[in-house]
């Protein structure tokens, strides 16, 4: 009986990147980095981590396809996990761009210095994509948020998720990135409907447990998916 094994040939440099172009096509680039979305969710005093809700809607929706073109045409070539809202899944484009992803409609930006406004947008059947500048989230405080508020209120708007999680810093200015808080201060009464779209904490908490086991303690959102 032969059990003779010949050498293993490596493969040349060419062969190589010709592989790990097609390993890395556009629809595997954005999967891969929904898949690697988490969420941080605390049984009691144990913390764990669990796929991001709304990157697996996403996932699963009929309209992937669809927005991994879209992304694609845009000119995002790579992806990576960088955090979550109450709304949406943030995924890092590049090292000076962010890719926020949700379902619905778009929340709308008022045309202010103090918004961030993105470079690329838009819906994809029932999902919708925001490409912006990434903001620096650690030079941040409570005290430009407080600001934040003050000076939005000047302008008529108020924020009613005024938080530092909401805020970075472009260019060495101060810039609030996630709008979904902000309504004018005119429109607000009893009789004004909330944007369906936009899912709540609670809601995505609420999720988490139908997923989650039940190990006899309180299951709690940490708040600390941050959106950057």
């Amino acid at each position: 009986m032969n059990n003779h094994v010949g050498p293993v040939q490596k493969l040349s440099g060419r062969a190589t990147k010709r592989i790990e172009r097609i390993a890395e096509t556009p629809s595997t680039i954005l999967r891969d980095a929904l898949l690697a979305s988490t969420r941080k969710v605390s049984f009691g005093a144990y913390v764990d981590e669990w796929p991001d809700p709304i990157a697996q809607d996403i996932l699963h929706s009929r309209d992937f396809s669809a927005l991994v073109d879209r992304i694609h045409e845009i000119g995002i070539v790579t992806l990576e996990p960088l955090g979550g809202g109450a709304s949406s899944v943030a995924l890092k484009a590049g090292e000076d761009r962010v890719l926020r992803l949700g379902m619905g409609d778009l929340a709308v930006r008022p045309d202010i210095p103090e918004v961030l406004q993105p470079l690329a947008s838009g819906t994809v059947g029932y999902l919708r994509y925001e490409l912006t500048e990434r903001a620096d989230t650690e030079s941040v405080s409570d005290a430009d948020a407080l600001r934040m508020r003050e000076v939005l209120r000047t302008k008529g708007f108020d924020w009613g998720e005024m938080g530092v999680d909401n805020i970075g810093r472009i260019h060495g200015r101060v810039v609030l990135f996630d709008p979904g808080g902000i309504t004018p201060i005119a429109s607000r009464s009893s009789d004004v409907k909330p944007n369906v779209s936009r899912e709540s904490n609670a809601e995505i908490l609420a999720r988490l447990r139908r997923d989650a086991l039940p190990i006899g303690e309180p299951l709690a959102y940490t708040g600390e998916a941050k959106c950057r």
